[in-house]
C-alpha cells in the first residue's frame, strides 16, 4: 500500500465528512460512493471488477437481502463488508445481518461501516451479534493519520488468503506470540523528580542487501521492511499470532528482530530519537 497515497485519501476522507456530513449522513449510497468505495480501492479491493469484489451479493432468494460488498481473493470469497449510511447505528441489529451474510458467504471475516466508523469482526472469536466485539476497529472521522494506516492494513488485500479470510498480518502488526514479552515498563523514579515522557522515537532498519530504511514515522519504515523481505515469506514464518494490539515502536523492533530471525536474514534494527 502507498503511504503517501494513505495519508492523503484518508485526509480527503476527513475532509468529505466535515463539509459533507450532512449530505452523507441521508444516503447509504452516497455514503459509499464518497467514503466507502475509496477506502476499499486503496485496499486493493478493486470494486470495479467482479473478480476482486462483486457488489449486492444476494445472500437468500429474496431479492432484498444482499450483502453491500463480498471481497474475493484469487477469486474466492474472504470477507463481506456491510455498509450503512453515515452516522448509522451498530447496535446487534447490524452485526447481526454482517454475521448472517458472512454465514452464507462462507467466510469468517465480516467489516461494518458507516463509511467513517470501521469494525472488523472474526467469526471464529464470537458468533452471538448481542456480545461479540470488533477484532480491530478504527474512526476515519477522529483517529490520526498514523493510528488509520495502521489498522486499515488489517483491510488491506495482500494480506487476505481464500483458506483464512485475513492472514495473520493483522496480528503481526498488532499481535505477538505467546514468548513475547509485554513492553519494558518504564524506570523507576518516573513520578516526582521523574525525567517526564521519553522522546518521540523512530526507527531505522538496514536491510540484508545493506539498505537502509528509516522513514519518519516507525510504522512506515515498519510497513516497508515487511513488504521488502516478502509478504508470503514474513506470512509462512507467522502463520498464528495472538491479538493485542501493541503499536509503540519497541514492539515494532521486536517483531522485526523476530522475523529477521525466523528468516535468518541479517536485519539490524535500531531506535533512535526524532530529530526535531
Amino acid at each position: 500500500m502507498d503511504l503517501t497515497k494513505a495519508m492523503e485519501l484518508f485526509e480527503e476522507l476527513k475532509r468529505r465528512i466535515s463539509e459533507h456530513g450532512d449530505y452523507l449522513r441521508e444516503s447509504e449510497y452516497r455514503t459509499r460512493i464518497m467514503l466507502v468505495d475509496p477506502l476499499l480501492q486503496l485496499l486493493g479491493w478493486n470494486v470495479e471488477d467482479f473478480y476482486s469484489v462483486e457488489i449486492e451479493f444476494r445472500t437468500t432468494q429474496s431479492a432484498n437481502e444482499r450483502a453491500d460488498y463480498v471481497l474475493k481473493k484469487d477469486r474466492s470469497q474472504v470477507a463481506i463488508v456491510e455498509a450503512k449510511k453515515l452516522g448509522a447505528p451498530m447496535t446487534p441489529k447490524e452485526r447481526r445481518q454482517a454475521k448472517e451474510y458472512a454465514d452464507y458467504a462462507g467466510v469468517s471475516r465480516c467489516m461494518l461501516t458507516d463509511g467513517a466508523k470501521w469494525m472488523l469482526y472474526d467469526l471464529n472469536q464470537g458468533r452471538n451479534p448481542d456480545t461479540m466485539q470488533p477484532w480491530i476497529e478504527f474512526d476515519i472521522e477522529n483517529d490520526g493519520p498514523e493510528q488509520l494506516i495502521l489498522y486499515s492494513l488489517t483491510l488491506w488485500q495482500q494480506w487476505f488468503t481464500p483458506e483464512v479470510g485475513s492472514s495473520p498480518v493483522s496480528n503481526l502488526i498488532f499481535g505477538s506470540s505467546v514468548d513475547d514479552k509485554p513492553p519494558d515498563s518504564p524506570p523507576k523514579g518516573g513520578g516526582k523528580g521523574g525525567k517526564g515522557k521519553k522522546p518521540p522515537t523512530h526507527l531505522i532498519v538496514t536491510m540484508p542487501n545493506e539498505e537502509l530504511i528509516a522513514r519518519d514515522d516507525a510504522i512506515d519504515t515498519f510497513v516497508e521492511v515487511i513488504e521488502k523481505l516478502g509478504v508470503d515469506r514474513v506470512r509462512s514464518v507467522f502463520p498464528e499470532l495472538n491479538m493485542n494490539a501493541p503499536t509503540n515502536t519497541e514492539t515494532k523492533k521486536r517483531i522485526l528482530e523476530r522475523v529477521a530471525g525466523k528468516l535468518k536474514e541479517p536485519l539490524e534494527v535500531k531506535i533512535v530519537p526524532k530529530k526535531r
